[in-house]
Protein backbone atom coordinates (compact mmCIF):
# COMPACT_ATOMS: atom_id res chain seq x y z
CA UNK A 1 0.00 0.00 0.00
CA UNK A 2 3.05 2.36 0.65
CA UNK A 3 4.12 1.98 -2.41
CA UNK A 4 0.57 2.73 -3.89
CA UNK A 5 0.75 5.97 -2.22
CA UNK A 6 3.99 6.79 -3.31
CA UNK A 7 3.44 5.62 -7.05
CA UNK A 8 0.45 7.75 -7.29
CA UNK A 9 1.81 11.23 -5.89
CA UNK A 10 4.60 11.12 -7.93
CA UNK A 11 2.69 9.90 -11.23
CA UNK A 12 -0.59 11.75 -10.71
CA UNK A 13 0.51 14.82 -8.26
CA UNK A 14 -2.17 17.17 -9.50
CA UNK A 15 -4.67 14.53 -9.39
CA UNK A 16 -3.89 13.20 -5.96
CA UNK A 17 -4.54 17.00 -4.64
CA UNK A 18 -8.41 16.08 -4.98
CA UNK A 19 -7.67 12.82 -3.00
CA UNK A 20 -9.64 12.94 0.56
CA UNK A 21 -9.59 9.75 1.70
CA UNK A 22 -7.69 6.27 0.88
CA UNK A 23 -10.23 3.45 2.23
CA UNK A 24 -7.80 0.25 1.99
CA UNK A 25 -10.46 -2.43 1.16
CA UNK A 26 -7.78 -5.69 0.61
CA UNK A 27 -4.12 -6.25 0.01
CA UNK A 28 -4.69 -5.08 -4.08
CA UNK A 29 -7.99 -3.12 -3.79
CA UNK A 30 -9.27 0.05 -2.34
CA UNK A 31 -11.01 3.60 -2.41
CA UNK A 32 -10.44 6.88 -3.24
CA UNK A 33 -12.79 9.10 -1.79
CA UNK A 34 -12.43 12.72 -3.83
CA UNK A 35 -12.92 16.29 -2.27
CA UNK A 36 -15.99 16.35 -4.21
CA UNK A 37 -17.55 13.04 -2.04
CA UNK A 38 -16.83 10.89 -5.25
CA UNK A 39 -15.31 7.29 -4.30
CA UNK A 40 -13.20 5.98 -6.90
CA UNK A 41 -12.98 1.93 -6.70
CA UNK A 42 -9.17 0.85 -7.86
CA UNK A 43 -6.60 -1.41 -7.90
CA UNK A 44 -3.41 -0.60 -5.85
CA UNK A 45 -1.42 -1.80 -9.02
CA UNK A 46 -1.25 0.63 -12.63
CA UNK A 47 -3.23 3.47 -10.59
CA UNK A 48 -1.26 5.96 -13.12
CA UNK A 49 -3.49 4.40 -15.72
CA UNK A 50 -6.71 4.03 -13.77
CA UNK A 51 -6.33 7.82 -13.39
CA UNK A 52 -6.23 8.37 -17.05
CA UNK A 53 -8.94 6.25 -17.27
CA UNK A 54 -11.10 8.15 -15.18
CA UNK A 55 -9.72 11.95 -16.24
CA UNK A 56 -11.30 10.36 -20.22
CA UNK A 57 -14.76 9.47 -18.74
CA UNK A 58 -15.11 12.39 -16.78
CA UNK A 59 -13.82 14.69 -19.80
CA UNK A 60 -16.30 13.02 -22.74
CA UNK A 61 -18.92 15.62 -21.11
CA UNK A 62 -21.73 13.17 -21.76
CA UNK A 63 -21.96 12.39 -17.76
CA UNK A 64 -22.07 14.28 -14.80
CA UNK A 65 -20.02 12.64 -12.21
CA UNK A 66 -21.86 14.43 -9.32
CA UNK A 67 -24.87 11.55 -10.48
CA UNK A 68 -22.81 8.41 -9.72
CA UNK A 69 -22.68 7.09 -6.44
CA UNK A 70 -19.34 5.26 -7.25
CA UNK A 71 -16.77 5.46 -10.33
CA UNK A 72 -15.01 1.65 -10.75
CA UNK A 73 -11.28 2.00 -12.41
CA UNK A 74 -10.37 -1.54 -11.53
CA UNK A 75 -10.83 -3.13 -15.14
CA UNK A 76 -8.45 -2.57 -17.70
CA UNK A 77 -9.23 0.18 -20.23
CA UNK A 78 -13.27 0.09 -18.71
CA UNK A 79 -14.93 2.60 -16.73
CA UNK A 80 -17.83 1.37 -14.59
CA UNK A 81 -20.09 3.82 -13.01
CA UNK A 82 -22.62 2.86 -10.19
CA UNK A 83 -25.74 5.53 -10.19
CA UNK A 84 -27.11 7.25 -7.13
CA UNK A 85 -30.63 6.23 -6.59
CA UNK A 86 -32.73 8.68 -8.88
CA UNK A 87 -34.92 10.05 -6.54
CA UNK A 88 -31.10 11.55 -4.60
CA UNK A 89 -30.51 12.98 -7.78
CA UNK A 90 -29.71 16.54 -7.76
CA UNK A 91 -32.34 18.65 -9.60
CA UNK A 92 -31.24 21.51 -12.07
CA UNK A 93 -32.51 24.76 -12.41
CA UNK A 94 -34.94 23.89 -14.59
CA UNK A 95 -36.55 21.18 -13.37
CA UNK A 96 -40.21 21.41 -11.96
CA UNK A 97 -41.65 18.39 -9.28
CA UNK A 98 -44.56 17.10 -10.53
CA UNK A 99 -47.11 16.22 -7.36
CA UNK A 100 -48.60 12.85 -6.54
Amino acid sequence: VARFLQEAQLEQPEFWSCVSEVCILTDKEGDLILASGMTLKIRYEQIASQIENYRVFVASGDIRPENFAYIDLRYVNQVVAGRLDPDSVPRGPGSIEIPD
